[in-house]
């Protein structure tokens, strides 16, 4: 190595040995500490944010892989046996013939489902409900009401009922959705995913999170369920032969996933509480069948999230309250 000499000689031994006057880039003020030999050395202290900011660094939590995408055959409603017959309703003429066709059956639960057409404008309210399917083994019914003159009094009066449930994922969000848009209530609900976390402990993960109706159709009917730019098209037009025959998979599925998952329910000692996936909605409440407020809540559930939420204890000290 050259001899370093010239002015610059000392200066440049100043910066080996730290008594340089150079620009100082630290993160933190600037303190002198003595080296061994009787020189000095610049050493920078990290102000306090930054260390604190350093030491709570958490490492990121691992995502969880997708789902690795299905690659069996896909749901088809027509493949049932017995094969249903679909109606397509667009009067309320027609929909109280088909009320009073389900009355007459007297089905023990239906699936449920609806559809409306995307706001695709910003800040613009949300589209009301254009389809309300239900569905039973032998029968799938599209009522479109967006068709009709006004909302049927007689499909208001079935879905007020008890008589049948209505089946469906995350139906607590789609009743709400109808409430709103045309002030009906719909009782007897039952949450399929809250369904399958009480019989089936493969499930993890908080108790009230949806688990969707695709997942649910090939865990336990071992299909597909379609999806895609369908389901965001203009369920208020004139629907095409695609888009019922998607609108009633989705309502007939949900049926056959309440079938599968009944069975597990019944086999169980003792019989799960139905009041741990079944509620109404009245007056824009959700409600159990003592018209008390209603939360997803399970006191047995295996997952993680166990602990009793805060507003199933408030609602317990206001267990008074009732509709007006």
């Amino acid at each position: 190595m050259s001899e370093v000499r010239g002015r610059g000689a000392s200066r440049a031994r100043g910066f080996i040995r730290g008594r340089g006057r150079g620009p100082w880039r630290g993160g933190g003020p600037r303190r002198t500490e003595r080296l061994a030999d009787g020189g000095a050395q610049n050493v920078s202290t990290a102000s306090g944010s930054n260390a604190a900011t350093e030491s709570s660094t958490k490492p990121p939590k691992p995502q969880r892989p997708p789902r690795p995408p299905f690659e069996g055959p896909l749901y088809d409603w027509s493949l049932a046996t017995p094969k249903p017959t679909l109606h397509y309703l667009c009067t309320c003429e027609d929909a109280d013939a088909a009320i009073v066709d389900i009355i007459s059956r007297n089905p023990p639960a239906m699936g449920f489902d609806i559809e409306w057409r995307p706001q695709f404008l910003p800040k613009q309210p949300e589209n009301p409900v254009a389809l309300l399917q239900l569905a039973s083994e032998e029968d799938i019914y599209l009522f479109q009401i967006t068709s009709m003159r006004e909302f049927p009094a007689s499909l208001q009066d079935f879905l007020d009922s008890t008589d049948t449930s209505k089946v469906g994922v995350a139906i607590n969000g789609d009743a709400s959705k109808l409430f709103r848009d045309y002030r009906v209530d719909v009782r007897g609900c039952i949450d399929l995913s809250l369904l399958a976390r009480t019989v089936d402990s493969r499930w993890t993960g908080k108790y009230n999170k949806p688990i969707g109706l695709a997942h649910l159709t090939e865990t336990y009917l071992e299909r597909g369920l379609q999806k895609g730019r369908i389901s965001r098209s203009d369920w208020q037009a004139q629907l095409s032969e695609a888009q019922q025959n998607y609108a009633a998979n989705d309502a007939h599925a949900g049926l056959m996933i309440w079938k599968a998952l009944m069975q597990r329910a019944e086999a169980m000692t003792p019989v799960p509480d139905p009041d741990w996936y079944s509620f109404s909605l009245r007056g824009g409440v959700l409600r159990d069948d003592n018209d008390r407020p209603w939360f997803p809540f399970n006191p047995n559930y295996s997952g993680v999230d166990r602990e009793e939420p805060k507003q199933l204890k408030a609602a317990a000290a206001s267990a008074t309250m009732m509709l007006d």
